[in-house]
């Protein structure tokens, strides 16, 4: 059992990344795109942020390590 988990595991995480690139992943009408926020690009975030603070507010920070 666990040697079939082994192996399906990678496959069902190929295909996922596959059909995701395939099948694109547009930001949905009237959503902001996801920012990428760099050195550069804080202050105007910063701006961005202050000025919804009537507005729930979401932060995440997604990390590849």
């Amino acid at each position: 059992m666990r040697k079939r988990v082994l192996i399906a595991l990678p496959l069902v995480i190929v295909l996922a990344v596959v059909l995701w690139e395939a099948l694109g992943h547009d930001t949905p009408a009237g959503q902001p795109p996801v920012a990428n926020i760099t050195a550069a690009t804080l202050s105007a975030f910063d701006r961005e942020f202050d000025q919804a603070a009537d507005q729930a507010r979401v932060i995440v920070l997604l990390s590849p390590t």
